[in-house]
């Protein structure tokens, strides 16, 4: 919960590859896998950065992001409820998160991103939804800094089917998914919800909530 705004700007998770200007190639941020976290109370939720190495191999896997707002925790001038912020990955794999956020889907400068897979997730398309340094929202974007990607079997609220290549939907409405009790913090799906059995190779879209509970258990 929460994060910091000294020396970034409120990322809940920060993945940063540093090895001292070039001089020691050894160091690396690699094969990190995100899973079965409720993350929450931030101006935005994860940013990989690049400084001489891009991070590699790294999953972010059934995950619940609520109430990322850069407005409400950090203020105007701070990032503004992005959900994923990269300079540059190889194999950057975001996979069955449930994500309530403010700001984009993502954020992309520097160096394209090579090996992207974006599937199974539930999202908000939000202002700009998939945007990157210099280019337009969408299809722009994500053909520059995620080239060969594979962006399929998600919930896009409030998206445009024109911007995206996969199967997805595009729910006008959060209402729609039919949530037990999101008001409360309860994102399992009712058995009538339109995310049941939708996603890659029939799963459900979006975290499986109970996996998550039982993982951030204090039992």
């Amino acid at each position: 919960e929460h994060s910091w705004a000294e020396a970034q700007d409120g990322f809940a998770v920060v993945l940063s590859p540093v090895n001292q200007n070039g001089s020691a190639p050894w160091c690396a941020v690699e094969d990190v896998t995100i899973t079965n976290n409720i993350i929450r109370h931030s101006a935005s939720a994860i940013q990989i950065k690049l400084y001489s190495t891009p991070a590699r191999r790294v999953t972010i896997r059934n995950n619940l992001f609520a109430d990322i707002d850069g407005a409400k925790w950090c203020g105007a001038n701070c990032s503004s409820g992005h959900f994923l912020q990269v300079e540059t990955a190889v194999d950057l794999k975001v996979e069955h998160n449930t994500v309530l956020h403010s700001g984009n889907i993502t954020s992309a400068a520097g160096v394209p991103t090579n090996g992207f897979v974006f599937t199974n997730n539930v999202i908000a398309q939000n202002q700009y939804g998939f945007h990157g340094n210099g280019r337009s929202p969408g299809s722009d974007s994500i053909n520059f800094y995620f080239p060969n990607s594979i962006i399929r079997d998600n919930a896009i609220i409030g998206g445009d089917a024109s911007q995206y290549r996969g199967r997805n939907m595009y729910p006008a409405s959060w209402r729609q998914l039919k949530f037990v009790n999101p008001e409360g913090g309860d994102f399992r799906l009712r058995p009538d919800s339109p995310l049941k059995a939708k996603g890659t190779g029939g799963a459900d879209i979006g975290a499986d909530f109970e996996a998550i509970m039982r993982a951030t258990s204090a039992n």
